[in-house]
């Protein structure tokens, strides 16, 4: 329950959309999973709890008259603008397609999103056309349009992060290689595009070791170089501001994997010091003042042991 508190507050402090913990209570009592636990509860706030499972419910129960009940409440309450519209249906699922691909850019699973979308989808049909065919044809477009939608949010997410604020015909190819070479080179991601602050102020050092063959980055970098000037300019003023720019979108600090670990096994041991000093820093994850020890990436060794699930 206080991963799942950190996990908020640091999706929080980064400007995603989340629900947020209220409250962490001891229950006094063992969970068993691969060893003994001490249990407790978690009270969590959220703009709306509404999920897909909510609309599956009524799908499942054949309760017609319910669901569209249902998401013509959520029509009011999140989309409100689609209200008077003549197939606000369908224009209801294009708009939870078009919030999720935005989302989950931020994040990216795309595919159990897709997935996700295509059970609402399938939750909705007695809603969406005239007719059987027409429903499933109308709800297979908006689908199978998700992951352009998803490209594109995921393409202006890292546009930002690298600085261009316009939209450019080449931004794609050179985003495409800029997370190749990340990849090729297992560079940690929040290290690579925090140390574009400094490239930025024309020391390009900083990145260069992060990798182990600096010559592709320093193609990349040309390239980068030219399309960022040609957008802020290649003055002092101008590198200036994209510097101001880069550090206002690149957080120093995330939730690194093994700092949480370290954290939980504290507070298991009633030290809650350790969670506090957590919980600040990434409240302000782009905050230069963050405390060094949490900027250091996972270890190899750690992460080589270490597995994640979802247990809900």
């Amino acid at each position: 329950m206080l991963r799942e508190a950190i996990m908020g507050e640091a999706l929080a402090g980064l400007g995603i959309p989340t629900s947020r913990a209220l409250a962490v209570v001891a229950t006094g009592e063992p969970v068993y999973r691969e060893r003994v636990l001490p249990g407790a509860v978690l009270t969590r706030i959220a703009a709306s709890h509404l999920r897909i499972g909510t609309f599956e419910f009524f799908a499942a129960h054949g309760s017609v008259d319910q669901l569209q009940q249902l998401v013509d409440y959520a029509i009011t309450r999140h989309y409100p603008d689609l209200t008077e519209a003549s197939d606000r249906y369908l224009a209801f699922l294009a708009a939870v397609a078009d919030r999720q691909a935005a989302l989950i850019a931020q994040w990216n699973q795309p595919l159990i999103a897709q997935w996700n979308l295509a059970r609402l989808a399938e939750a909705l049909l007695p809603l969406l056309g005239p007719t059987p065919p027409q429903s499933v044809e109308a709800a297979q477009a908006v689908i199978d349009s998700f992951p352009g939608r998803f490209t594109y949010f995921w393409n202006r997410q890292i546009a930002r992060k690298l600085g261009w604020q316009m939209e450019h015909p080449d931004d794609a190819a050179l985003i495409d290689e800029w997370c190749r070479l990340l990849a090729q080179h297992q560079v940690d991601w929040t290290l690579a595009f925090r140390a574009l602050i400094a490239a930025a102020r024309g020391d390009r050092q900083p990145l260069l070791t992060l990798v182990a063959e600096p010559h592709a980055t320093t193609a990349w970098l040309e390239k980068w170089h030219r399309r960022t000037m040609a957008e802020w300019g290649d003055g002092p003023t101008g590198r200036e501001k994209l510097a101001d720019w880069l550090a206002a979108v690149n957080p120093l600090v995330i939730a690194r994997n093994e700092a949480i670990e370290r954290v939980l096994t504290a507070a298991e041991a009633g030290d809650l010091a350790p969670f506090q000093e957590l919980i600040t820093a990434l409240r302000h994850p782009f905050s230069p003042s963050a405390p060094v020890h949490l900027t250091i990436p996972s270890s190899a060794t750690f992460m080589a042991q270490f597995r994640t699930f979802c247990g809900t």
